[in-house]
């Protein structure tokens, strides 16, 4: 509870449910009035505290209780004077204010409180079937995103106010985060202002139209060396059940998390395609990655009975990154697929096709250049146990 003004009467700022409200506190011995008067404006309720001081300094409480309603009555004889130029009564604004009110209700909701609706909202909505970690990453942005606007009203929320914000983000130790950190930030933000619009709590979203530039850049790749190393690693008896996953990632080029979703069933040996369902890809559609002739090498010596994703995969995983002794690339098994692939194929619409990407991306993002004796090199790959 913050306090606005420490004279008597006293002014505190408090909330409650997200909402912001002013509180005069006229308690005092003698006071027979309403104890607490309440405000949803800062300066009305400074102004009632400012009036009602200077009366208990000229007259004391007796002269405050006896005064007060004579108060109210100079200051309804004023409003009705003003509006009797426009030929209206009290009654008439009253009427006409509540309607106002009724079309445009005012919302004094602060973003810290509203990111909590917000994030109930979409772990409660089965229509759009947000994955686990969809969910789960909108959480820790709604906690963060509530910490940096934290009693900030949605009504304040300008468009030069947020990106502002945005542009004074660091990390913890001060130091500058990057454009795609700061895009990824824009990116959620704009949901949930996209969410206070649904919710009608704000006319538009302030930042729809705001962009931040993130600098292209061609993702990194393994070189053969690196992947000889890689693939020798996996074939040792304590990783040898990370063989699938590895080589599915590495051959097929699929996103972990889709390596991780998908099962057996997925892989058709007799036609040589993996099926990928709607529900195990980023975006939700189905698409067929191609079962080669490398990766179905590296699949028949792999354990059938033991799923894709073994079970202690992230003990394993975090065993192998340790023990490979080379930098563990982000999504570097897909890049090097792609960056291989390419060389061989020169068909970047099927490739589109094969990783579920489209063109665009493909001719932005993997044109890693590679030599075409490299590429071959790469395909030729077998595994030593059998």
């Amino acid at each position: 509870m913050k306090v606005l003004r420490k004279e008597y009467p006293r002014v505190r700022e408090t909330k409650k449910s997200g909402y912001k409200y002013y509180e005069v506190d006229c308690r005092k011995v003698g006071w027979v009035g309403k104890p607490r008067i309440t405000f949803s404006s800062r300066d009305d309720a400074l102004n009632k505290a400012k009036e009602i001081g200077k009366l208990f300094q000229s007259e004391g409480v007796d002269g405050l209780n006896g005064n007060s309603k004579s108060l109210d009555n100079r200051r309804f004889q004023v409003l009705e004077s003003q509006l009797s130029l426009y030929g209206k009564s009290l009654e008439d604004a009253v009427t006409h204010y509540l309607g106002y009110l009724k079309d445009n209700p005012p919302t004094t909701a602060t973003i810290d409180r509203l990111t909590e609706r917000w994030i109930k909202c979409i772990s409660n909505d089965k229509n759009k079937n947000n994955r686990q970690r969809t969910i789960n990453d909108l959480r820790s942005f709604s906690v963060q995103f509530g910490r940096d606007f934290k009693n900030v009203l949605i009504t304040e929320a300008t468009r030069s106010y947020v990106t502002e914000k945005i542009i004074k983000l660091r990390k913890k130790d001060g130091s500058d985060l990057s454009q795609q950190t700061r895009k990824n930030y824009l990116s959620k933000a704009k949901q949930f202002f996209n969410w206070c619009v649904s919710e009608e709590l704000i006319p538009t979203n302030p930042i729809s139209f705001e962009k931040i530039r993130v600098d292209q850049h061609i993702p990194k790749a393994y070189s053969i060396q690196d992947i000889v190393t890689i693939t020798n690693l996996v074939q040792k008896d304590k990783y040898i059940t990370m063989i699938p996953y590895i080589c599915i990632g590495l051959f097929a080029g699929l996103r972990p998390t889709e390596v991780e979703r998908i099962n057996w069933s997925n892989v058709h040996f007799d036609n040589n395609i993996i099926s990928v369902e709607p529900n195990q890809t980023k975006i939700k559609r189905s698409r067929h990655a191609e079962l080669n002739t490398t990766l179905n090498n590296w699949l028949k010596v792999s354990n059938k009975s033991i799923s894709i994703k073994p079970p202690n995969f992230q003990r394993l995983m975090k065993s192998f990154k340790s023990e490979l002794n080379i930098e563990w690339i982000p999504d570097g098994l897909r890049h090097t697929y792609a960056t291989y692939w390419i060389p061989i194929h020169q068909q970047k619409d099927l490739l589109a096709n094969y990783m579920g990407n489209s063109r665009s991306v493909i001719d932005k993002h993997y044109l890693k250049p590679a030599l075409k004796k490299d590429a071959e090199k790469f395909w030729s790959l077998t595994p030593y146990i059998k």
